[in-house]
């Protein structure tokens, strides 16, 4: 996992899914306040890494440190619920057991929720991904890794569990860049690209209006249904 001033959640994310990573890899991108000892508490090896902009290149840095067959990600605001713990258990299990193994493992993701706790957007994400050529990172926000070979699908959730927004523009910020750089956008950029500059307005119209455009029935949607990973 990469990390940066996450020293309020991270322990919460880690004790989760004790007893299932063989080693746990933090790489941190340059925290001031005590996430390095909250990973190092709990075993974790832990990196420094100087951030650039680049979520991917982060990851990727954080890959290969990487020793055993499978790389599991998890961000820090991230949660698994102890039902859930129980079957990524029972999948190790019976990745020991298989002949034929999956290059990756897709797992069931709960990226955003309501106010009242109510799930707002879920998806398949590339999860447990085995080590090699394959798994590499691709997108300086919003990354991803491209699924490839044997894939698996599993109805194990993990749960993104932001406590708080610290930065809401950065990845326009870094998408901006991209544009003033000449970088191209393919299809996966432009859409990221136009969702960041709708939820930087909203942002800024919610600080202006104080809170209120938050309860009108036309944005409840668009606020509540937001990806914020």
């Amino acid at each position: 996992m990469i990390v940066k001033n996450e020293e309020e959640v991270l322990g919460r994310c880690l004790d989760s899914v004790a007893g299932f990573p063989d080693e746990i890899l933090v790489t941190d991108t340059g925290s001031t306040d005590g996430t390095k000892a909250a990973a190092m508490e709990r075993g974790a090896r832990v990196f420094d890494f100087p951030w650039r902009d680049d979520f991917a290149a982060a990851r990727n840095f954080s890959f290969s440190q990487g020793r055993g067959t499978y790389l599991f990600w998890m961000d820090a605001d991230d949660v698994v619920r102890p039902d859930q713990r129980r079957k990524l258990l029972d999948l190790k299990e019976r990745l020991g057991r298989e002949l034929c193994l999956p290059d990756v493992v897709m797992m069931r993701y709960a990226a955003a929720f309501r106010r009242d706790g109510s799930l707002a957007a879920a998806f398949f994400r590339e999860r447990l991904i085995r080590r090699g050529p394959g798994a590499v990172w691709k997108g300086r926000v919003h990354e991803t890794v491209c699924p490839f070979g044997i894939i698996w699908k599993e109805d194990i959730w993990i749960e993104h569990r932001k406590m708080r927004i610290r930065d809401p523009e950065r990845n326009l910020r870094i998408l901006e860049s991209m544009r003033k750089n000449g970088e191209e956008f393919g299809p996966r950029e432009q859409y990221y690209y136009e969702m960041e500059r709708a939820f930087a307005r909203r942002c800024r119209e919610t600080a202006l209006e104080n809170g209120q455009l938050l309860t009108r029935p036309g944005n409840e949607r668009f606020v509540n249904g937001r990806y914020l990973w």
